[in-house]
């Protein structure tokens, strides 16, 4: 695959209130068709947007935040298989890949075989590990009654068994595992009166396991801003951060993932459209080595409010499109850099400015401030970057 590619992630099917002869039913809504997704990497190959992976968020039947895809049944309203078939030729056409997007470890409903409560992890009273997932864009809780349960470890193998066999008789053989940058779960289950218990190291031996089997089977492993124990079988990590939470009284923070795992996974961060500052935010995605990318909904954003995918904004198709056209024009030469170069080292060069080296010999001097600042002999430009070799 296109070893600097960007990444596009598509919003595919939600649920969304409808009605069914007068009776309340929640519908699975195409927010982004095949057809529709086909014509978006189109329209950004015209604009000068090459080695484009697509990763399909809500692609399994139900659609986003619905049945654990067990059985990878691909939702019938975003397409048929013969357009599924079109899209994957598509973009193989550079050597980009389509990544279908699944969590194989929140259960959000029961179906395919796979209980909420039945399968959950137990904690050490019993009861079932849920959760209120947070908004991608907010990182507050979600407000719309959406949680999800943790699947036990005992399952965890033959669901990764089962899912990737179920891609690889639809032709798909890539997979972005959307659930794996999540801390594997301990289990406390009462079995005919007994404990049985799995801790947490067993936990992360049992997905381990279960990840490189699944990753063998395949010819493209993607996996969300994931543990260390799962950087051999990735190609390719996603929603990287590039800052920490803020939550801490850091006086400096250390791009420490992007140093440690740069050199053997390619690393992308989080669609840079769910920032409230795409700017500030591009720039702290250079310094750390990160891939920019975005996400899109085909039929836009406003159709979205009433649905579990109501956090997502600013991801209509044209504003998308016209913001990765502008980013390969303007930035090509940083893009490469990043792209085909781990980073080495990073360090502070003044109040508001860090220098970062890459593996291929280049050093980038990044400037958050308003004015231009001189350092090493370069002149950084006010709020923007420089590329120089050795420094």
């Amino acid at each position: 695959a296109a070893d600097a590619a960007l990444t596009l992630q598509v919003l595919g099917a939600v649920r969304k209130p409808g009605s069914v002869l007068g009776v309340p039913v929640q519908a699975v809504y195409a927010a982004t068709t095949y057809t529709q997704t086909a014509s978006l990497v189109r329209r950004l190959r015209e604009e000068g947007t090459p080695g484009l992976h697509v990763v399909y968020q809500g692609m399994f039947a139900g659609g986003l935040y619905d049945k654990m895809p067990v059985k990878a049944k691909t939702e019938s309203a975003l397409g048929s298989r013969k357009e599924l078939a079109a899209l994957c030729e598509l973009l193989a056409e550079d050597g980009s890949w389509l990544f279908p997007a699944a969590d194989l470890s929140g259960i959000y409903t029961s179906g395919y075989g796979v209980s909420y409560k039945g399968d959950a992890a137990r904690d050490f009273a019993g009861g079932v590990k849920e959760i209120v997932p947070f908004s991608p864009v907010t990182f507050a809780p979600q407000e719309d009654g959406l949680s999800y349960t943790l699947l036990t470890p005992r399952r965890t193998t033959e669901v990764y068994a089962s899912f990737t066999a179920a891609l690889n008789t639809l032709g798909l053989h890539a997979f972005a595992d959307s659930g794996a940058g999540r801390l594997p779960s301990d289990n406390h289950r009462t079995f005919f009166g007994s404990k049985r218990f799995v801790d947490r190291q067993a936990a992360k031996e049992i997905q381990r396991a279960a990840v490189q089997q699944a990753a063998s089977g395949l010819e493209a492993y993607m996996t969300d801003y994931a543990a260390g124990y799962l950087l051999p079988y990735a190609s390719y990590v996603t929603n990287v951060p590039a800052c920490s939470s803020r939550g801490d009284g850091f006086t400096r923070e250390i791009p420490f993932y992007s140093l440690v795992a740069s050199p053997f996974v390619q690393l992308a961060a989080r669609p840079v459209n769910f920032e409230e500052d795409p700017q500030t935010y591009l720039l702290r995605c250079i310094e750390y080595g990160l891939l920019p990318g975005a996400i899109v909904s085909g039929e836009g954003t406003d159709a979205l409010g009433d649905t579990a995918a109501n956090w997502l904004y600013a991801a209509d198709p044209d504003a998308v499109c016209d913001w990765m056209a502008e980013l390969v024009d303007r930035h090509e030469a940083i893009l490469a850099v990043i792209g085909g170069s781990a980073l080495t080292a990073h360090e502070p060069i003044a109040a508001g400015g860090y220098k970062s080296r890459f593996a291929g010999g280049q050093t980038v001097w990044v400037n958050y401030t308003d004015a231009a600042v001189e350092v090493d002999g370069v002149t950084v430009p006010a709020t923007g970057y420089r590329i120089g070799g050795a420094a």
